[in-house]
């Protein structure tokens, strides 16, 4: 099984319809929603009971005989704490599954963004380690012509090398972004198709425009409140339980031929059955309002982290893109290599050079781009 992107261009829709497609957003859902039901299912009235009683007697006497039928009910509190639960748990479920998916989004768009931007880079990783054969070729040349020494030669030969392994590492950077790709959408792998990469031309917003932003689309305040909303819920449904329960019943009894008819009541007190379920309800709830407390928090502070990245990044792509304003350097270098003013194996180490420039501009862009993203959710 498998996902293809091809149809679509746009990071942003492709990484909305992953995230809805997201295993842990389905999972949340689900889990919410089953909890609910087993609720509902517990909160109806206990099965009736029926009984038989037959009791043997002396010939003289006679037998005997008791039928009869009873239902045990709660107090009505009871039925209604744990209906109201319900549906606080199903209001729950759906806060969580919406922040799920929120950060599910963002996981998408990053692994799009990282992928998109790491093509580029591995095209121009793959550019400087044929660059750097071509120069090791041409040293072994000059190599048997006495030109340059074996040294020169095996310098060369190690720079091959070490362009190799870098274009090998960037292949498997990008393989894991595709493969983390197809585990956040639940496929055995994910085939995406041409995307382009987001542009990386204006300076970060100033930080409050962020924050608003964030504070409209910041799913968290609604699951706080549902959460609160359960344990308030759950601790209300605990303590309802901790009433008497009844039972009322119709007897009838025939004793020597005489026949009765009666009414049975019986109460069950929860001494035992109740003594820590409060505590322990209230501990689970102040776990799950630590937890998604602890998740708001980290997600403002990922916010504040990407931004100050943000602004370091933008600083040193603009000096970046200052000093690689044009390609004047990369054509001079040509020239004087059809000139043969400098060495070959100089001419192909400068553009080397220049290549490896461009290529960590574009890395300054893919995380900046990643910094933006992060920011704007």
């Amino acid at each position: 099984m498998s996902a293809s992107a091809h149809a679509h261009t746009d990071i942003d829709s492709l990484a909305t319809a992953i995230a809805a497609s997201s295993p842990e957003v389905r999972l949340s859902r689900i889990s919410g929603e089953a909890e609910a039901r087993s609720i509902k299912a517990e909160n109806t009235l206990a099965n009736p009971s029926a009984e038989f009683e037959h009791l043997w007697g002396s010939r003289t006497i006679g037998n005997k005989y008791t039928v009869g039928i009873s239902q045990e009910f709660q107090l009505p509190m009871a039925y209604g704490s744990r209906s109201r639960l319900a549906s606080a748990v199903e209001a729950q479920a759906s806060a969580r599954s919406s922040a799920y998916e929120y950060n599910a989004r963002l996981q998408a768009k990053t692994l799009l963004i990282t992928i998109a931007f790491d093509r580029d880079i591995l095209s121009m990783y793959d550019s400087i380690a044929s660059l750097a054969a071509l120069r090791t070729s041409v040293m072994d040349t000059m190599l048997h012509r006495g030109v340059v020494t074996r040294l020169d030669y095996h310098k060369a030969a190690m720079s091959e090398l070490s362009e190799r392994r870098n274009l090998e590492s960037a292949r498997r950077e990008l393989a894991g972004a595709e493969q983390a790709l197809a585990a956040l959408a639940g496929v055995p792998e994910v085939t995406v198709g041409h995307i382009n990469s987001p542009e990386v031309s204006n300076p970060p917003m100033p930080w409050q425009a962020y924050e608003d932003a964030y504070n409209i689309s910041n799913p968290y305040p609604a699951l706080l409140s549902a959460s609160r909303s359960v344990a308030s819920r759950r601790l209300d449904a605990v303590n309802a339980e901790r009433w008497p329960s009844l039972s009322l019943g119709y007897l009838f009894n025939n004793e020597m031929g005489e026949k009765f008819h009666g009414l049975s009541v019986s109460v069950t007190l929860p001494v035992y059955s109740r003594a820590n379920q409060a505590k322990a309800a209230r501990l689970s709830a102040e776990q799950l309002l630590v937890s998604d407390e602890v998740a708001s928090n980290a997600t403002l502070s990922a916010m504040q982290r990407a931004y100050a990245d943000a602004l370091s990044l933008w600083d040193e792509i603009t000096m970046m893109r200052k000093l690689l304003s044009d390609d004047a350097d990369l054509k001079l270098v040509q020239r004087m290599q059809q000139v043969q003013r400098i060495n070959t194996p100089d001419a192909l180490l400068e553009t080397i050079e220049m290549l490896r420039s461009r290529l960590t501009l574009r890395q300054a862009e893919r995380d900046y781009a990643i910094a933006i993203a992060t920011l704007t959710r």
